[in-house]
């Protein structure tokens, strides 16, 4: 009886285009049971974002930190600037040997990365400037849901766009984490370093927001860049320890270590 009255309730809500999946917290009402549904953590979950990963950049260094992260059984998702990609075949070939790599996701991060390249976009251009990127990033097997603009800013037609384009996750403005029926939401929870400032965090104080969350959602999202652990463009030994340390402790921790596409249940696509 209770199992009928249960699939009587959903069907219920499926009428009235109202689901909300929760995990003990309200987050945000979706408004359609098509495509993607949220899939709110129920543990303790980390996820780790390298941003800046473009042409020539870093060339000596970026795969280091990514191979750092996977040899520990972790995930990270690196955010690839899609403008010349195919003038840098290293960077080409490493997203072709790992492109299967359940541990790995690729984001776009912007087109060209200009500063604030996405904040005061029109509709037009936004979808111009995600189509470019898609079509790139596609010609090397990357298949991307999940945008990441450059700044961590963006337009409202940004948002137009990123439906348009199919996208499915954006990551940006700090501790936004919603689903909004088409989108799901996951903003950056702390940084390993701060640009405003010029300054690098330690270790103890990006786990201290990394608790707060953990204590509000179960989840954080730290951003690091390549060139956070470089001093006058040469990789810093004591600066890449503290990276090491960071995975060290999070490992201590027992969390789970996920990307973004994690977040999402998506029967019409396979690879989440």
């Amino acid at each position: 009886m209770l199992f009928f009255l249960g699939i009587m309730l959903l069907f219920t809500l499926a009428y009235n285009n109202k689901f909300i999946l929760s995990t003990g917290y309200v987050i945000k009402e979706s408004t359609s049971m098509k495509g993607c549904v949220p899939n709110f953590p129920r543990n303790f979950t980390v996820v780790l974002r390298l941003d800046d990963i473009g042409k020539n950049r870093y060339t000596d260094f970026r795969f280091k930190l990514v191979d750092e992260v996977l040899s520990r059984d972790m995930s990270i998702t690196i955010g690839v600037i899609p403008y010349g990609l195919e003038e840098d075949p290293l960077l080409v070939d490493y997203l072709l040997a790992n492109n299967r790599n359940s541990q790995l996701e690729v984001a776009q991060h912007g087109y060209s990365h200009t500063e604030n390249e996405f904040e005061t976009i029109s509709f037009q251009e936004a979808n111009k400037s995600l189509y470019k990127g898609v079509t790139i990033l596609n010609r090397f097997g990357v298949f991307p849901i999940t945008f990441i603009p450059p700044s961590n800013v963006y337009s409202q037609d940004t948002i137009s766009a990123l439906n348009k384009q199919g996208f499915k996750i954006v990551s940006a403005r700090e501790n936004e984490y919603f689903f909004d029926g088409n989108l799901f939401y996951l903003g950056k929870t702390t940084e390993t370093y701060d640009f405003y400032n010029k300054m690098f965090i330690p270790v103890d104080e990006i786990l201290s927001e990394c608790r707060t969350s953990f204590d509000l959602t179960n989840i954080c999202v730290i951003v690091l860049h390549p060139q956070d652990y470089l001093t006058n463009g040469v990789l810093d030994d004591e600066k890449y320890a503290s990276f090491v340390s960071l995975l060290q402790r999070l490992e201590e921790m027992n969390v789970i270590s996920v990307n973004p596409r994690d977040f999402l249940l998506c029967p019409d696509n396979d690879t989440l």
